[in-house]
């Protein structure tokens, strides 16, 4: 897609205004009557460009947000909070002091920020757990490349342990499904990203079905067989620093 301008200037004149969209709504205020099944993408799919679209990804987003609830390790505390803000404010400015005009583009650098984010919340959280003593993890923070962070989810993800009782709050927010469609997905010579990799294990049996939500929400083309996102459009865009 990077080397085809016309496609980058159809994508970003179709994304350059804000839309309005259907948004979702608290679990206590969903109408008893509502059927999710309603919401299934494989009816009435509009190859228009439209805001309505995004709903086929709101049903994601809707159970997403009642796993939070569903999940009774899941509490946060003010300590837990400012340790992973500490540590990811921390990890922008590394990130932001290696950045320069030559090498800095945005599809790469929203990578970064999110790989950031999710180690801190992993580490932050690891820390503050006492009921598993005998994992490693690196508390550095990556900076330039995945490694780090993949590393540390291998570590703790070793299936002696349920992440969901020990990282619930990594496990919520990783899970979420808008993710996806930022990340990376492939590498220079087309193989799968480790940490895209990882974030699809979490979308379990929903991946099959949120990739056809993204295909519609970006109006992909519905032949493709790949996960779509606008990571390769938005890397083409380079940050440009005074």
């Amino acid at each position: 897609m990077i080397e085809n301008p016309q496609f980058i200037r159809m994508f970003f004149t179709q994304y350059k205004e804000i839309p309005t969209y259907t948004a979702y709504c608290e679990q206590d205020a969903i109408p008893e009557n509502r059927d999710d099944s309603s919401d299934d993408i494989s009816d009435g799919i509009s190859d228009d460009i439209s805001s309505n679209n995004i709903r086929y990804i709101v049903r994601f987003i809707k159970k997403w947000t009642r796993s939070y609830f569903d999940n009774d390790q899941l509490h946060l505390s003010p300590v837990l909070c400012s340790r992973i803000m500490n540590r990811f404010f921390a990890s922008l400015r590394k990130i932001d002091s290696e950045s320069s005009n030559e090498n800095t583009f945005i599809g790469m650098y929203v990578h970064r920020c999110l790989v950031a984010f999710f180690n801190s919340i992993l580490v932050e959280e690891f820390l503050l757990c006492q009921l598993v003593r005998n994992i490693n993890i690196d508390s550095a923070n990556p900076i330039t490349n995945d490694q780090i962070f993949v590393s540390n989810l291998s570590e703790v993800n070793n299936g002696m342990y349920s992440l969901r009782e020990i990282l619930p709050l990594f496990t919520f927010v990783f899970s979420c499904p808008l993710w996806g469609l930022y990340l990376k997905s492939r590498d220079e010579n087309g193989k799968e990203m480790p940490v895209y990799t990882e974030y699809m294990k979490f979308q379990d049996r929903d991946k099959e079905e949120l990739k056809e939500a993204y295909k519609v929400v970006l109006l992909f083309d519905k032949e493709k067989k790949e996960f779509p996102n606008p990571y390769s459009p938005l890397n083409s865009l380079a940050i440009q620093r005074k």
